[in-house]
């Protein structure tokens, strides 16, 4: 069974609820996670592996993403 079809059955079995649910805790995922907890906005942040020992699309930070980082006060 694939990692996300193993994350999507424990995600069913447990029936939690959430205001919003970020699927991918890459740079991205993990970005818009914080900034919207920042508002008060209840998150669930989902990412099927258990690790990060792996290549993908968005393993690096470029510089444009270090200004948008540092323009939110978050330590990168």
């Amino acid at each position: 069974m694939s990692p996300s079809a193993q994350l999507r059955e424990r995600f069913e079995e447990g029936g939690k609820e959430t205001t919003c649910c970020v699927v991918g805790g890459g740079p991205a995922g993990a970005m818009l996670a914080l900034l919207l907890a920042r508002e008060g906005v209840e998150v669930t942040l989902l990412e099927a592996h258990r690790d990060f020992e792996r290549d993908f699309r968005g393993d690096t930070l470029h510089a444009s993403a270090m200004e948008i980082s540092r323009s939110t006060s978050s330590r990168v």
